[in-house]
């Protein structure tokens, strides 16, 4: 509260700010107060007259906060946790905070614990926000994403293609189309062939809207 009412004055103290959230975002402190400094980092990211700094701080910030976040603990309640770290995330690049390169120096370590919410069988909107959330970093590191990267990519969309989500099916095929929109000329011609041939299975889909779009896809 103190943080909020402060304003812009919190600029002339933005490392030892960011340094206390890091801190209490950590998986070993108590889940209310992560999920405040996760809220606090989210009002941060949405208040206009911070972003020039935010641009600065942007890797840290992803680094130190939003990462931590996203991780997945065994017996630790980290649903709402990953899904406001994914919607400050999806802030972060609709607001441009965040330059592409150093999204792309991330782009591994954030897939990874991102793969983790996309896999997550419990939680609709999870999957349905990071589905979104990944095309969202497809066009903001669109001139850096390299092979590995695609290839990371297009498995999960295939996996998010056999969602029971008709709504999450969809949003993977709009997801597709700009996959192949990126996608290199010398990418490998195997795993191109596998992509195409698991897309084709859905033109039988129950849903018409699924159908319409995996059409669009193909």
């Amino acid at each position: 509260m103190l943080v909020r009412r402060s304003e812009n004055a919190v600029v002339d103290y933005w490392d030892e700010i960011l340094e206390i959230i890091a801190t209490c975002v950590d998986r070993e402190k108590d889940y209310e107060l992560r999920i405040d400094m996760i809220s606090l980092t989210e009002y941060f990211l949405r208040k206009e007259t911070l972003h020039p700094t935010i641009v600065f701080y942007s890797e840290i910030i992803l680094k130190m906060i939003l990462i931590p976040c996203l991780k997945w603990s065994v017996g630790i309640p980290s649903n709402s946790m990953r899904k406001a770290a994914v919607v400050c995330t999806m802030t972060l690049l609709d607001k441009n905070l965040i330059e592409s390169v150093k999204m792309f120096q991330n782009f591994h370590e954030y897939f990874t614990c991102l793969k983790s919410c996309l896999d997550d069988d419990w939680m609709n909107e999870l999957r349905w926000a990071s589905i979104i959330l990944m095309r969202k970093i497809m066009e903001n590191t669109k001139h850096h994403l390299d092979h590995d990267c695609m290839k990371e990519i297009y498995e999960q969309l295939l996996k998010r293609l056999d969602d029971a989500q008709d709504g999450i099916r969809i949003e993977t095929a709009k997801t597709f189309e700009l996959f192949f929109e990126l996608l290199p000329e010398n990418w490998s011609n195997s795993l191109y062939d596998y992509a195409i041939k698991g897309i084709f299975i859905h033109l039988d889909d129950n849903n018409v809207e699924v159908r319409d779009a995996i059409v669009k896809v193909l």
